[in-house]
């Protein structure tokens, strides 16, 4: 249940630095 919690946290604070790619692959904005 830790390793959720902390996936949802990596989810909730990372989302808005990262963007969907047309071709599906995640890009981190940096």
């Amino acid at each position: 249940m830790i390793i959720t919690n902390y996936i949802i946290m990596d989810i909730l604070l990372y989302l808005p630095l990262k963007k969907i790619n047309k071709n599906g692959t995640i890009e981190y904005i940096v």
